[in-house]
């Protein structure tokens, strides 16, 4: 009786939910690879050696002025990404986006590239919401909800009625020789059983971010004594180049930074300065980073300070994101990995290889699902033909 309920439900929701399913996991295979990509573009490096960085203000107004972005209606953020590689400047308002890549010694231009043409961000777009905005997305949450149990009673069924070597045989390995139904299921059986672990991390983390009220409550605002650098190492001219325009806050608080981290220069740093005249200065610090494109991209050991642009002080606040990733508890930690698991990002190139292998097996199931049961749904008419 159990058997035969876990066979309807996988047979019916898999049916249900298997377009979606297809679609979110063949664009996730092909955004796996994104950092790798990306890396192999010459914007993505510049020429730094021992020389100092511009301020952040500077490579703002250079961005800016390559896309006559006008300074009252657009936000930037900056992104330091370590040495020997570019500077990025990432420009947004009135629904636009653009991403302006800057040696950060030189502020010469490197490439300039509208994000709504993008071809990964597309295919982002088409993965978190099926390119159906809102709808899509809510679309795309609950089809990953529902296919977590496709996969669970999917295990149950592998199991077989009578258990054996031959009959266990059958169910690990791809036969050969064999009819072109049987191929079918073995595909569907076989790949499925392997995966299946990496295909339930990779739902249940999707779950996680399109659904952030999952993993709990935020923890409660807390103070970081000791982080905040002293004053005299706010000074910006002890870290960047002297120009003729005047430093700005968000040039104080990345000196600040720069100064409090024993990799110096080596830190990837990210500052926004939001457009409203008392919100705080945001700074994204990433210690993992390792010099390479890839590197910044993993997030779970960045942290998110907040400063006031005013006073440059370090305000409280209530992420996980927070305090520095040994020091976060479990539960955070698990929250902070919840992306770059997701993504494969979170260990090496092995990893990713999981990640893609996984979401072509979550591709695959859908299809050799619905020619199984195709096949099972005209064989009757067939008979009484």
């Amino acid at each position: 009786m159990f058997r035969k309920i876990c066979r309807n439900l996988h047979r019916w929701i898999g049916l249900l939910v298997s377009p979606v399913i297809v679609v979110v996991s063949l664009t996730g295979a092909l955004l796996v690879f994104e950092d790798e990509i990306r890396s192999l573009g010459s914007c993505q490096f510049a020429e730094t050696r021992d020389s100092a960085f511009l301020p952040p203000s500077v490579l703002e107004r250079i961005a800016r002025q390559s896309i006559a972005a006008p300074d009252s209606a657009w936000q930037a953020r900056v992104d330091y990404r370590g040495t020997g590689l570019s500077a990025a400047v990432i420009l947004f308002g009135r629904g636009s986006l653009y991403n302006v890549y800057l040696n950060p010694c030189t502020g010469e231009v490197l490439k300039t590239t509208d994000q709504s043409r993008d071809f990964f961000r597309i295919v982002k777009s088409g993965h978190r919401t099926l390119w159906l905005g809102k709808t899509g997305k809510t679309i795309v949450g609950v089809a990953v909800f529902l296919f977590v149990p496709v996969l669970l009673t999917g295990l149950v069924l592998w199991f077989p009625h009578r258990p054996g070597l031959q009959t266990l045989r059958g169910r690990l390995l791809i036969r050969r020789g064999t009819s072109a139904a049987k191929r079918v299921y073995d595909l569907h059986n076989v790949p499925g059983f392997y995966l299946l672990p990496f295909a339930l991390l990779l739902a249940l983390s999707g779950l996680l971010i399109a659904f952030p009220g999952l993993g709990g409550p935020a923890p409660g605002t807390f103070h970081s004594p000791g982080r905040t650098p002293q004053p005299e190492s706010a000074v910006p001219g002890t870290w960047f180049r002297q120009t003729d325009a005047p430093f700005q806050p968000q040039d104080s608080v990345a000196a600040m930074l720069f100064a409090s981290s024993p990799r110096g220069r080596e830190l990837a740093l990210s500052l926004l300065v939001p457009a409203s005249g008392n919100a705080p200065i945001w700074a994204i610090v990433n210690p993992g980073a390792d010099g390479t494109v890839e590197g910044a991209e993993t997030r779970f050991r960045r942290e998110f300070r907040y400063f006031d642009r005013h006073t440059l002080r370090e305000l409280p606040v209530s992420r996980p994101e927070n305090r520095p990733f040994p020091e976060a508890s479990g539960r955070e930690k698990l929250l902070r990995m919840n992306y770059d698991l997701h993504t494969g990002r979170i260990g090496s190139i092995y990893t990713k290889l999981l990640a893609f292998a996984a979401s072509l097996v979550c591709a695959s199931l859908p299809v050799t699902g619905f020619l199984l049961w195709r096949r099972r749904t005209r064989l009757p008419r067939m008979r009484r033909v």
